[in-house]
C-alpha cells in the first residue's frame, strides 16, 4: 500500500493567529488578486463572523461561508471516491 504525500509546508494551521498573519502578508503580496473578499467565523469564547473587502456586507461574508462549505464537501466527496 503507499500513498502520496502532499508537502503543505513549514506552518502550523493549528496557531490562528499565525495562520491570519500568514494569510495578511500573503494578501498584501497579492497573491490572492488584486481586492480579495474575506469572510471568517471564529469559534472562541464567543461565535463571530467577519467580513472584509471593497465589496463586503452581511449577504457577501454569507455567500462566501457557503462556498467555503461546498468546497469542503466535494473535496471530502471526491477523496471518497479516489479522484
Amino acid at each position: 500500500m503507499s500513498a502520496e504525500v502532499i508537502k503543505l509546508g513549514v506552518f502550523n494551521f493549528r496557531k490562528p493567529a499565525d495562520m491570519l498573519r500568514r494569510l495578511a502578508d500573503e494578501i498584501e503580496a497579492g497573491t490572492h488578486g488584486e481586492e480579495p473578499e474575506l469572510a471568517i467565523a471564529m469559534l472562541g469564547r464567543d461565535f463571530g463572523v467577519y467580513g472584509a473587502g471593497p465589496n463586503q456586507d452581511g449577504a457577501s461574508a454569507a455567500l462566501l461561508l457557503q462556498a467555503g462549505v461546498q468546497r469542503l464537501a466535494t473535496m471530502i466527496e471526491q477523496y471518497k471516491e479516489g479522484k
